[in-house]
């Protein structure tokens, strides 16, 4: 048992389709893209393979306009590569969105390249309308902020500029430390988990930019990565006492968790992106990476 191959088909066509909505649709195209490369890239118990393929179900069957076929009149070409090239590099232009626009855009230009078959210009332009819709955001998503658009590289305070990808993956496991749940603050709803979430599946997508040849567009991201860290920190010093301290599970791959079907697509997308990062580091970092992720992990509420 294995998760079906035609996800790849109907993770970008889901992920084109949400072009003509907004960015936070690619999701469940993205999904579907992690769930399919969750499997190939790991020695998965049936479990999880299991899981995957309920929740990936769930979005196609909540969803179905989204993962519509495109024509198959229409002549596929790997040029048409470069509207999606476009606008990744668009998007690493500054931080926004928590980097969705690159994270959603890499996840298609995976797909594209190891499918070509599937790079038809109604597709490749469908996903590049996506994550452009990511470049534009809500100036008050940080906490203690009025506009994070404003900040510039100056403004980081307490992480050192990284020098490698290692650099960028010890980071972005290290803010795991604390993990506050999403509230509400006087009224405004922050995503103090969700961020830290973002900042995982950022890091993954720039460190696959680089094993996928783009090493310039890569880098770019470095900067941008260090600033998301640094707005993560913002939060309340009187929420400390809500952090989560001890998840349920302790491990990515727990039954418990994959037993349940999940209408938020993170779900997936996370689990993919940190068990990914997780094989970078050293044998000894890697329990206590684990462990953190699965604070994120075990505040997911099953859909039913």
């Amino acid at each position: 048992m294995g998760v079906p191959d035609n996800y790849i088909d109907l993770g970008l066509n889901a992920l084109a389709r949400s072009g003509e909505k907004g960015w936070f649709e690619g999701h469940f195209g993205a999904a579907l893209l992690a769930a399919y490369y969750l499997d190939k890239e790991n020695d998965l118990p049936d479990h999880v393979k299991s899981g995957l393929i309920q929740n990936c179900e769930h979005y196609i069957g909540k969803y179905p306009e989204l993962f519509a076929p495109y024509s198959t009149d229409e002549v596929a070409d790997l040029c048409h590569i470069e509207h999606v090239l476009k606008g990744i590099e668009a998007n690493l232009e500054g931080l926004r969105s928590s980097g969705h626009g690159v994270i959603l855009g890499v996840l298609g230009l995976k797909a594209l390249k190891d499918r070509p078959d599937l790079c038809k210009v109604s597709i490749a332009k469908g996903v590049y309308q996506t994550i452009m819709h990511a470049s534009k955001d809500r100036q008050n998503r940080y906490y203690g902020i009025k506009d994070y658009t404003a900040l510039s590289f100056d403004d980081i305070f307490g992480i050192s500029a990284y020098n490698s990808l290692f650099d960028l993956i010890e980071v972005c496991f290290a803010e795991l430390e604390i993990v506050i749940p999403d509230r509400k603050v006087e009224d405004v709803f922050y995503f103090f988990t969700g961020e830290l979430e973002h900042g995982v599946t950022f890091a993954h997508a720039i460190v696959e930019l680089e094993q996928m040849g783009y090493s310039d567009l890569s880098k770019k991201g470095f900067q941008l990565h260090r600033l998301q860290m640094h707005l993560n920190r913002q939060h309340p010093n009187e929420l400390l006492y809500e952090a989560v301290t001890q998840p349920f599970f302790t491990a990515i791959t727990d039954q418990r968790y994959w037993t349940k079907i999940y209408n938020d697509p993170h779900s997936i997308k996370v689990p993919y992106s940190a068990l990914s990062l997780i094989k970078h580091l050293p044998e000894n970092k890697r329990v206590k990476a684990e462990y953190n992720v699965c604070k994120i992990l075990c505040q997911n509420k099953a859909a039913f």
